[in-house]
């Protein structure tokens, strides 16, 4: 009995489990058809039919623009969050010398730690955005998930990609 699990990362998780028993068929289990995880233009077909490819190695790419782009906006929106929530935590901080100088009410102190708390949930979801960013950069690159040898290269340069659709191959791979 093996249990086989096949992951595909898109707009939705994906998650197959099988549960085999007996006889695995070696052609079946061996072939690998890969899409990328992200959708947008193929701008790169890395690979030939009969390639020989390594664990990890690149075998198309997309148009990495729209993913840099995205990535440099994000990493500038969590720059500027990370300064204001310094400042908010500095104000904060100030209000609280104040209060336990009986300088400040108790409401303005309350005031400045409901302000920086929103002001921390606006740096952790740009943080969060930002790692979404990466994460889409690094899936424009379509690479091997094992050794093995290219069986078929159904994609091309141009082709559109979109992970919410049927999910198309674009290269097909043969891992012994």
């Amino acid at each position: 009995m093996k249990l086989i699990r096949v992951t595909a990362m898109g707009a939705a998780l994906v998650l197959i489990s099988i549960l085999v028993t007996g006889m695995m068929n070696p052609a079946w289990a061996a072939e690998r058809k890969l899409a990328f995880a992200v959708g947008g233009v193929v701008e790169q077909v890395l690979v030939r039919v009969g390639q020989k490819v390594e664990a990890g190695a690149p075998l198309a790419r997309l148009d990495p623009r729209p993913f840099q782009s995205h990535r440099k906006a994000s990493t500038v929106i969590l720059k500027s969050a990370a300064t204001e929530l310094r400042i908010f935590e500095k104000k904060r901080q100030q209000e609280q010398e104040l209060y336990d100088d009986l300088s400040t009410s108790r409401e303005t102190l309350e005031a400045a730690v409901v302000a920086e708390a929103k002001v921390r949930a606006s740096h952790a979801k740009a943080q969060a955005r930002a790692d979404s960013a990466a994460w889409r950069l690094e899936r424009a690159t379509l690479r091997a998930p094992a050794t093995g040898t290219v069986r078929a290269v159904p994609g091309y340069r141009g082709m559109v990609v979109n992970p919410n659709a049927a999910i198309v191959p674009v290269v097909i791979l043969d891992i012994p």
